[in-house]
């Protein structure tokens, strides 16, 4: 089942379940059909080729006939709760690759860090369980939705979030999640 669409993050996610190794990232391309699929779309590859792009795996060649949409609409499986933004970010391996390019949530969660990448501000603000830490887990503001400055003008140092959910990503030797849009963000 699709999970995230080129409009939601410019990448594209399919996840079967919520056992580890269960979502991976497809590449899209311009008229390949894939950047044509939506969110609850279930999708059939026929053909691709897997392999690590930046050190995250990915689908490519996937396109044109090498897929089918087989239905939409389809309930999107359950996000992944049982994780520790804490061991994610410490990149503790059980908790980390077995998750990439899955739909994740973090529940009670702190805004720790509003600017991870500061002085420089490339819109990733960190998150964790303990206000008092100033390094956690990075959200990436890589969303169409999510402005470039979000991090600075839509949160607060120590603000609480509800939840915070999206897919988890690995780039720049950081695992980061990456919200697919502002109701990702509690």
């Amino acid at each position: 089942t699709a999970t995230s669409k080129t409009n939601d993050l410019g990448l594209v996610t399919i996840q079967d379940g919520n056992n580890p190794n269960s979502g991976i990232f497809v590449t899209a391309g311009v008229g390949d059909g894939i950047d044509q699929w939506n969110r609850g779309d279930s999708v059939v590859i026929n053909s691709c080729v897997v392999r690590e792009n930046f050190n995250v795996t990915t689908l490519f060649s996937a396109g044109g006939s090498n897929h089918i949409v087989a239905g939409t609409g389809k309930t999107l499986p359950a996000f992944v709760s049982s994780l520790n933004s804490d061991s994610v970010h410490a990149k503790v391996a059980a908790q980390t690759e077995p998750y990439e390019g899955m739909l994740v949530q973090f529940d009670s969660v702190y805004v720790i860090n509003q600017n991870a990448d500061a002085p420089s501000n490339f819109g990733e603000f960190a998150i964790g369980k303990d206000s008092s830490k100033t390094v956690g887990l990075r959200v990436d503001d890589q969303s169409n939705d999510i402005g470039a400055n979000f991090n600075l003008d839509s949160l607060t140092s120590k603000q609480k979030l509800a939840f915070l959910k999206g897919v988890l990503y690995f780039s720049f030797g950081n695992w980061k999640m990456l919200p697919r849009n502002r109701d990702d963000i509690a």
